[in-house]
């Protein structure tokens, strides 16, 4: 429910960065990823860490 730029505000990182991170996450660093998992309440492993089109690829192929 946090928008980008609220995100952003609380990691210190411009709300740009958040929304490049959203596209490709692939070479996100550990600490940011550590602090949006505690942020969204959600677990690590399972934060997709790669580009949003190989996200679609791997959807696809489970289908």
């Amino acid at each position: 429910g946090l928008t980008a730029k609220e995100v952003g505000e609380i990691v210190k990182k411009h709300y740009q960065t958040i929304l490049s991170y959203e596209k490709d996450s692939e070479n996100i660093p550990t600490g940011l990823l550590i602090e949006l998992s505690e942020i969204y309440h959600y677990p690590m492993d399972f934060i997709f860490l790669g580009k949003t089109y190989g996200l679609n690829s791997i959807k696809e192929k489970a289908s």
